[in-house]
């Protein structure tokens, strides 16, 4: 499962520092459960729609490549370094089909699509939008449409790495939409 663990194999941040902070879900758990036993329990959850929140949440990666958490070889960083830029780029424009195909056919008519990442981001954009910038999604700038689907809002926030600014940004652009948000 994706944002299984950290490099210390503590719980990673995206799911209590980041979702829950920003009033998105919120995911009841036994604090004593393994991080492996975590993350079975929670893609259970996730599955059978057994959590807290006012929106039905979808989750699609964009490079499906796993990747380890942490070193040299980890994240978008790291399989990039293992298969190359060109690579990269070709991966990217198939793995935004993918993503596109399943917001097609899963996201609901008000539904918005959120990217963590730059390559998400830069890829997933419509051509009218701007291109990824750190201190954009900082700011709260980088709002536009889903390339092939100009009808359903894309924002950008800062990389998960910055749980901080990336749930705070993610609350504030959500909001923005019109979405009542919890805790």
């Amino acid at each position: 499962m994706f944002f299984s663990f950290e490099g210390d194999k503590k719980e990673h941040r995206f799911w209590k520092h980041i979702l829950q902070p920003a009033g998105i879900i919120d995911l009841p758990y036994d604090k004593k459960l393994s991080v492996s036993a975590l993350n079975k329990y929670r893609k259970n959850q996730l599955l059978n729609l057994n959590y807290k929140s006012s929106f039905r949440i979808g989750l699609c990666v964009f490079i499906s490549i796993p990747s380890v958490p942490s070193g040299p070889w980890s994240g978008i960083a790291g399989v990039q370094k293992l298969i190359g830029a060109k690579a990269m780029r070709r991966l990217e424009a198939e793995e935004s089909l993918r993503v596109i195909e399943c917001a097609k056919k899963f996201l609901a008519p008000n539904g918005i699509a959120v990217a963590f990442q730059k390559n998400a981001w830069n890829a997933l954009r419509s051509s009218k939008d701007r291109e990824y910038k750190l201190s954009l999604a900082k700011d709260g700038k980088l709002k536009g449409r889903l390339k092939e689907m100009i009808n359903v809002p894309l924002i950008g926030v800062p990389p998960t790495r910055l749980s901080g600014p990336c749930s705070k940004m993610l609350r504030q652009l959500l909001e923005e939409q019109g979405y009542a948000l919890k805790w």
